[in-house]
């Protein structure tokens, strides 16, 4: 195990340690609960929520879950058209649920509770729902106290603490299953491994003792070898470090790579020799006081830095830059010749998470047009780092790439995103697709009253091309209040839905997803 240059690079033991501690996710002069009322500008959130949503229903989507016992059941959901039946497995979900804590409605959608939502497919014609909270150190402690214990990602308690950055580990981003676990994850600590039956937390998972309580990125890359690569963003230790994680050895290498003004990085791209890191100047600025998110300066007039990285040896091989930008997520990567090319969606500032996200938790939904996300293919060449951007103009208003992810690190030739029709807002009420072989895109609009999550493909069991796969997703009817499991034939996105599967309650669609086949 490839550590020595890690702690070399962070400085020493003692140095990587002290990283793991509050200071990693940046409880900024904190100080234990003083027994007082929360103040009154706290409770005007869940006020103006309130208010709002009485007026407009589509705000249901960012209510939550207030009660920490409540678990989501169903086991027979409403089957409409044909389900296939060669779809058998489990759809995990994960996202951001839990939004209220006792009289305190948090001041950003990132920071709720994280909760498991589970679509079994049992291969007979029948889905069932389980829906579960995960049981952090953080959750299980307010779950007692019944009132915010610690700060949040973009929540400034000031008189709240916490001694770790697991101590404040929502779990709230992704769920995937590596290696036999099935792991919820964050990007500030720890994973925490989920019981794939029951949705039981069994615990937190540390890949080494240098590393517990690292950052580890909620968006891994797993190659066609099966080795997990994961990256997390330090800003006071001014750092980005690096895994390499092996299916039956565990970690096998980890670096720092040192990085001052650390900016916030949600996703990388990793392709069969390179690492690479769009770096936006959203950089963490320690003369700032705040929430963690209010400490990230974005500056407008600075270039977007790109950072290509030999996979082998994680050393950086080329530096170059690229127009203002910021990004959350990138789709599949392939190399061809000394060029990278990937498709992500872009944005011209990062107002959808400084602004939107924090607006919506007090009942207004509203993105400018100039600052919504759309598709970009883009190329990259390694040696000489000359670039190419080219939009893809059917997919203007886009989000959630994914694909077939059997295709790692070649040219697949579809690629899935959410996208919108809507006039003003930034809420999804399509799914686009994309043919990189004939160059076309389309899309599905599932209709005026109905708000979509993150749509994924799903492989066919015994087949091995992309066509014969199928893509799924959830979507919520905001007037009927039900939940909708739509899978699609992969290679004909624009028909629609061959099969709905309708609950009839809101089920939180959250963020991310995975399906793991039984």
């Amino acid at each position: 195990m490839e550590r020595r240059d890690f702690l070399k690079k962070a400085g020493s033991a003692a140095a990587v340690a002290s990283i793991s501690q509050s200071d990693m996710f940046n409880i900024n002069q904190a100080f234990a609960y003083n027994g007082y009322d929360y103040p009154e500008k706290w409770q005007d959130w869940k006020i103006s929520f309130d208010k709002a949503i009485a007026k407009n229903p589509a705000l249901k989507v960012f209510k939550g879950i207030a009660d920490p016992n409540q678990e989501l059941h169903t086991a027979s959901m409403d089957i409409e058209g044909d389900l296939p039946k060669d779809i058998k497995g489990t759809y995990y979900r994960n996202g951001p649920t839990r939004h209220e804590v006792g009289a305190m409605r948090y001041h950003h959608f990132f920071d709720g509770d994280g909760m498991i939502q589970a679509f079994r497919f049992d291969g007979d014609g029948h889905i069932s729902h389980h829906g579960k909270f995960i049981e952090t150190q953080k959750f299980l402690n307010e779950k007692q106290a019944n009132k915010p214990l610690y700060q949040g990602f973009g929540t400034s308690l000031d008189f709240l603490t916490a001694d770790s950055a697991d101590s404040i580990n929502t779990a709230n981003i992704h769920i995937i299953k590596y290696d036999g676990e099935l792991l919820a994850l964050w990007e500030g600590g720890s994973a925490h491994i989920i019981d794939e039956n029951t949705l039981d937390t069994i615990g937190v998972k540390h890949w080494s003792n240098e590393s517990a309580g690292f950052p580890f990125s909620a968006h891994t890359r797993v190659d066609r070898q099966g080795i997990l690569w994961s990256f997390g963003y330090a800003p006071i230790g001014g750092m980005l470090i690096l895994y390499r994680v092996d299916p039956g050895k565990g970690l096998e290498k980890i670096s720092a790579i040192p990085m001052p003004n650390t900016p916030m990085i949600h996703d990388f791209i990793v392709t069969d020799n390179y690492i690479m890191f769009l770096l936006p100047p959203f950089n963490f600025d320690s003369s700032r006081d705040g929430s963690f998110l209010e400490r990230f300066h974005w500056k407008a007039n600075d270039t977007t830095r790109v950072l290509i990285i030999d996979k082998n040896n994680f050393e950086v091989i080329k530096q170059t830059e690229m127009p203002t930008h910021w990004i959350f997520h990138y789709s599949n990567a392939y190399e061809h010749g000394d060029n990278i090319h990937f498709t992500s969606a872009f944005y011209n500032s990062p107002d959808v998470m400084t602004k939107s996200f924090r607006d919506t938790m007090m009942g207004q939904v509203y993105l400018d047009k100039k600052d919504r996300p759309y598709a970009v293919h883009v190329s990259i060449n390694v040696k000489t780092g000359n670039f190419t951007l080219e939009k893809q103009p059917e997919l203007s208003f886009a989000e959630f790439p994914r694909f077939d992810e059997r295709q790692f690190g070649k040219k697949q030739r579809y690629s899935y995103m959410l996208t919108g029709r809507q006039n003003d807002g930034f809420i999804f009420d399509s799914v686009g697709f994309v043919d990189h072989h004939n160059e076309v895109a389309s899309s599905y609009y599932y209709g005026a009253h109905q708000i979509a999550g993150e749509h994924i493909y799903i492989p066919h069991p015994h087949k091995e091309d992309e066509e014969s796969g199928w893509v799924i997703g959830l979507t919520e009817d905001v007037y009927k209040e039900r939940s909708t499991l739509n899978i699609f034939n992969a290679d004909n996105i624009a028909a629609g839905p061959i099969c709905r599967a309708h609950c009839n309650y809101n089920i939180p669609f959250g963020l991310h997803g995975s399906f793991i086949s039984a």
